[in-house]
């Protein structure tokens, strides 16, 4: 059966890196956006990817607008079926998600486990957002805190300890 993380940091903590870390072990990890979708519409109206603080904060607006009317939640929902449909069963899903409510209704709504990426370099910058403010409440709620402020090595093996676990079950430490 399909697994699916919940994934969630500040920006620049390295959440990307460990989810291309962990590609490196198995071949079935997918990495889905909750903001994929406003991406989506924002690219059709000449948007270049660009991520100044106004185009976070825009994107961070108009993501509360699409949970508002539970866009967000069927997008993710959509992709992750997708992914289910075209995998062997055997495909690690990551879902970034920033807001904690969210991140808990999408832990249940596919019976999800919950990873915090934690960079101290990452706590300490000023962000133009709410959303991107607000990413670590409550992380020591998290199923998993992976600290990432050591070299790109031992992200690397944090990501293979953490896959291991999750497909396995045996327990490592990833807490290096």
């Amino acid at each position: 059966m399909s697994k699916v993380v919940i994934i969630n940091g500040f920006p620049g903590s390295g959440k990307d890196t460990f989810v291309n870390m962990a590609l490196l072990y198995w071949d079935q990890v997918y990495n889905i956006h909750t903001s994929d979708g406003v991406k989506g519409m924002l690219w059709e109206l000449g948007w270049d990817g660009s991520k100044t603080p106004q185009t976070r904060k825009l994107l961070a607006d108009m993501l509360g607008f699409a949970y508002a009317n539970n866009a967000v939640f069927k997008f993710v929902a959509e992709e992750v079926k997708a992914i289910h449909m075209h995998s062997s069963g055997k495909a690690i899903i990551f879902v970034h998600c920033r807001e904690y409510a969210n991140v808990q209704a999408l832990k249940l709504m596919f019976n999800a486990t919950t990873l915090f990426i934690d960079r101290n370099a990452a706590e300490s910058v000023a962000y133009s957002n709410s959303s991107d403010l607000r990413a670590g409440e409550h992380k020591e709620k998290y199923d998993t805190i992976v600290y990432n402020n050591g070299s790109l090595k031992i992200l690397e093996y944090n990501a293979l300890a953490y896959l291991t676990t999750l497909i396995g079950g045996k327990k490592y430490d990833v807490q290096l």
